[in-house]
């Protein structure tokens, strides 16, 4: 929906999206696709991407800590842009506050 009407910056403040670093949440992620730095639009999707699932699983008593059994995180995103590139972020389960 955010995508949709192009307000995914708008929902943070510069600053915070300028120095929002997504490997404070997992050691994997990064602030690239492919070799290009994110757009701040790029990166406010992400994050409210990522809030949705936490939420979504949150209120229907999933767990959070849960990690798959190929070792990689279950709390991830990938977010598709307009020219089929595509990011994919995690979160940690440490990392969460409850």
């Amino acid at each position: 929906m955010a995508r949709h009407y192009k307000i995914e910056e708008y929902a943070f403040n510069k600053s915070f999206l300028n120095n929002y670093l997504f490997k404070k949440y997992y050691i994997k992620n990064t602030n690239r696709v492919n070799r290009s730095h994110l757009y701040d639009w790029q990166i406010a999707s992400l994050i409210l991407q990522l809030i949705k699932n936490i939420r979504n699983r949150a209120f229907h008593n999933e767990n959070l800590l849960k990690i798959q059994q190929n070792g990689l995180l279950r709390l991830s995103t990938k977010v598709v842009f307009e020219n089929n590139d595509f990011a994919i972020k995690r979160i940690s389960p440490d990392k969460l506050e409850f």
